[in-house]
């Protein structure tokens, strides 16, 4: 499997172009790949080392998506419940490289959408991503 940057491009780019996407990441090294390569795919991006800044910094209307470590200084699953108790009804990423099938499950029922584990390469996050902020189809 290739993985640059010019794989992870969704057939139906003009669907999710300037998608604003919210990162919360404590690794500065992936933060900032991150923020890199989304911004290089066509997202708008916010990124934060932690999640009670990002949450006390940005309106969560103006959000598409969530990308969230799961552990930081603040956790990644307060992050999802206070975004849920908020109304936040838009996808949410969990990235981490500490999680077990049960955690999976749990996570899910609080309120994610989908797990990446860690590492993971650009081409498997823009699939992702674009799964996630990809319309539903109506009958």
């Amino acid at each position: 499997m290739a993985d640059t940057i010019f794989d992870a491009l969704p057939a139906n780019l003009e669907k999710v172009v300037m998608a604003h996407i919210l990162i919360m990441e404590d690794d500065d090294l992936l933060r900032n790949t991150l923020v890199r390569s989304l911004i290089y795919l066509g997202y708008q991006v916010s990124a934060y080392d932690d999640a009670e800044p990002a949450l006390q910094s940005v309106d969560p209307t103006t959000i598409d998506l969530v990308v969230t470590d799961l552990r930081m200084p603040t956790r990644g699953s307060e992050a999802i419940r206070t975004l849920r108790e908020k109304g936040f009804t838009k996808p949410i990423l969990i990235i981490s490289g500490y999680v077990v099938p049960r955690d999976i499950a749990h996570l899910k029922a609080m309120g994610a959408n989908d797990v990446l584990l860690k590492p993971f390469g650009v081409s498997e996050l823009g699939e992702v991503l674009h799964r996630l902020l990809e319309p539903a189809e109506t009958p």
